[in-house]
């Protein structure tokens, strides 16, 4: 019998995903032989032990198969949600409103996915960030959707000018992503540009849909503001809460979407209907970290103060500038010289073993930058700028911090 082969062509969503630059960074990592390990900091991968009492609890309903079970189940849901909205109030300020409502997803990445996949028609337009994370792009591109980039700089802190949205051409904007506390640049928004988001959103019949991703990781300062923290926000907005950088869960996957009711309900149904709600074992999961939220989050970012300590040192003594991060976990630096972010994470990879993200990655607002992230064990960074400064320290040594108001020389 003879049978031809079968011709099955991508579909244009794929097509438009190509091979990323940490991609092809990691390939040449993996060739480095006989050579010292590579560091790798460009990755945020959690890297702190769980907490004792939720490893315990993961390992007791491991043995008793909840992570196996086909529907979700009632009980568990009804708990999550009451310790979610606990959680949520306690980070505005204030009982949730009648427009609002939440419910557990399968992380963030899911969240945004399937929110595009639910809302955009094909080619409706979305507003995304540059810099952003790319999975926002892709996931736009997934649902057949438009993606239109607006730029972040430095002398505006890394919020947009919505003026300057009003000029851009083309039909409106179905959904307009914010991402604060901003990945990469470790940016936040306060509560005057979130109000005037909502103003705006309203106003223009646009969804507002919030990454609080790294929402509780900060250093020395104030935690982040909530965007559903401004009054009646639910009415034009949707947040997601991340329980993987929040707790340190790296697996399974899980975290938490709250803000405009029908939204929230419908994003709900929809991962009931695919079979995509998080599991009983991860609820359990979830329970447990929401009841010790507290000390978790202490405990996080002690250590990540720790280490923000040996990355602006080691970046001071280098004499290269960077941002100021006022949340996350990863660091926002100037290329120390006039090579493209590309080549100078290469020369970085070759010369010293230590991986970074380029600026470009994240889009074309972020060339000439790139992303340290200190989600590496403590020992691991020490040792990333014993590296660069034997290999860089012969550089300039003019420093200064990417701040509007605030500069520091040393």
């Amino acid at each position: 019998m003879r049978v031809k082969k079968v011709i099955v062509e991508k579909a244009e969503p794929i097509q438009r995903i190509a091979a990323t630059y940490p991609d092809v960074l990691e390939r040449l990592a993996a060739r480095r032989k006989g050579r010292p390990e590579v560091i790798d900091v460009g990755r945020i991968v959690p890297d702190l032990p769980l907490h004792p009492e939720v490893e315990k609890v993961a390992q007791e309903h491991f043995k008793e198969s909840l992570v196996w079970s086909p529907r979700p189940d009632g009980k568990l849901v009804a708990e999550f949600k009451k310790l979610a909205a606990e959680y949520v109030e306690g980070r505005i300020g204030r009982k949730l409103d009648r427009f609002s409502a939440l419910t557990p997803i399968p992380g963030v990445k899911q969240g945004f996915f399937h929110l595009f996949l639910l809302y955009l028609e094909a080619k409706e337009r979305v507003f995304l960030p540059d810099p952003a994370f790319p999975f926002f792009r892709q996931a736009v591109f997934s649902a057949k959707g438009e993606a239109v980039p607006y730029s972040l700089h430095a002398r505006t802190d890394y919020l947009p000018n919505l003026e300057a949205l009003e000029s851009l051409r083309g039909e409106a904007s179905k959904v307009f992503v914010l991402n604060y506390p901003h990945s990469p640049t470790g940016a936040a928004a306060d509560r005057s540009f979130f109000e005037r988001a909502v103003v705006w959103a309203s106003r223009k019949n646009v969804l507002l849909a919030n990454d609080f991703t790294y929402g509780e990781l900060y250093y020395d300062q104030a935690p982040s503001v909530p965007l559903l923290s401004i009054p009646k926000a639910s009415k034009a907005a949707v947040e997601f809460f991340s329980f993987t950088h929040t707790f340190n869960l790296p697996s399974p996957k899980l975290g938490l979407a709250a803000g405009k009711r029908e939204v929230v309900e419908n994003l709900e149904a929809y991962l009931l209907s695919l079979g995509l709600y998080p599991s009983n074992f991860s609820l359990r999961l979830g329970i447990e970290l929401l009841r010790r939220r507290k000390e978790i989050i202490a405990y996080h970012n002690q250590v990540l103060a720790e280490r923000k300590k040996i990355v602006s040192d080691g970046l001071t003594r280098l004499g290269w500038n960077f941002w100021r991060p006022k949340g996350g976990c990863f660091v926002w630096v100037e290329v120390p010289s006039r090579a493209g972010s590309v080549a100078f994470a290469r020369k970085m990879l070759r010369k010293t073993g230590v991986l970074v993200y380029p600026g470009n990655y994240f889009g074309e607002a972020g060339e000439g930058h790139f992303r340290l992230s200190s989600a590496v064990p403590t020992d691991k960074l020490v040792s990333v700028f014993v590296r660069l400064q034997s290999v860089f320290a012969s550089g300039r040594k003019t420093f200064r911090l990417f701040e509007k108001k605030e500069k520091q020389s040393a």
